[in-house]
């Protein structure tokens, strides 16, 4: 830029016309004075702040990456007073599923009570009405009963509710569907048979015929017929099916097939068949 000056200096010693030289001096002037501004702007606008520039695609991918100080805040233990309130938060929580335990045990308990309360007016009663020669309002007469089970069988349906005596007088009219009913009887015999309590009971019969099976079996020793009975109804072949029981035992005293008994069990199971 200085042998720029000096150059023009020189040309202009050598012009005599002081108009032209006096031109020639405010051009030199605006170069100066333009590009002094054109620097001073360019450098503007490459960096305003003096600071380092991303572009925005580089913005936005160190936003997405987490810093050093960002994990460890989220690793950070919590603080013995966060601890102390969440301690305090799960014991109010636990207290509180607790009592909800205690209070449906409770209800189901008095519920229990109840319904078997209720089941033993209902059986006194409708031995009250045969004692009375009143017909109960169903179709299955005493005769059927004694008919279809031996003694002590009989009173277990005798006794039953209205829609258990219903649903075995449907079990007599049916007719036997012999592939279902084989299947049924030796899933039930198989698992009762080879049940760990099976050492205290043995069966008796097993009769299934279209969409029920009832099952019949000697104790033994007392009470050991009880657990099988309930595991009964857990198993798949079972519950695949729809099915519901009605389950009557009580203490027998006598020899079935030479063998010294001490009790029986009657179970009655009816199944939701599809087709």
């Amino acid at each position: 830029m200085l042998k720029v000056i000096a150059e023009i200096t020189n040309i202009a010693k050598g012009v005599k016309n002081m108009s032209t030289w006096k031109w020639l001096i405010g051009v030199v002037a605006g170069l100066l004075i333009g590009y002094t501004l054109g620097i001073n702007s360019f450098g503007t606008q490459l960096n305003p702040t003096q600071e380092p520039i991303h572009s925005e695609a580089d913005l936005v991918e160190f936003q997405s990456i987490p810093s050093i100080e960002s994990n460890e805040q989220q690793t950070q233990e919590p603080s013995p007073k966060s601890t102390q309130f969440e301690s305090r938060e799960n014991a109010n929580t636990g207290q509180c599923e607790s009592e909800a335990y205690q209070e449906s045990l409770d209800r189901y308990e008095r519920l229990s009570k109840t319904y078997s309360g209720s089941l033993n007016q209902i059986s006194e009663l409708m031995h009250l009405l045969r004692e009375a020669g009143v017909a109960l309002p169903d179709n299955l007469t005493q005769d059927e009963i004694d008919a279809a089970l031996p003694h002590p069988f009989t009173d277990t349906i005798t006794y039953a509710g209205l829609i258990t005596r219903q649903k075995y007088k449907e079990h007599l009219d049916a007719e036997r569907d012999y592939s279902w009913a084989l299947n049924k009887e030796t899933q039930i015999s198989d698992f009762l048979n080879f049940h760990d309590d099976a050492n205290g009971f043995f069966l008796d019969k097993v009769t299934c015929k279209q969409s029920s099976c009832e099952v019949r079996l000697f104790e033994t020793i007392s009470d050991t017929s009880s657990q099988a009975h309930s595991d009964l109804y857990s198993q798949d072949f079972l519950r695949n099916e729809g099915a519901t029981g009605y389950g009557s035992s009580s203490a027998f005293y006598g020899e079935v097939d030479g063998v010294d008994v001490v009790g029986y069990r009657y179970i009655f199971i009816s199944f939701e068949r599809n087709g």
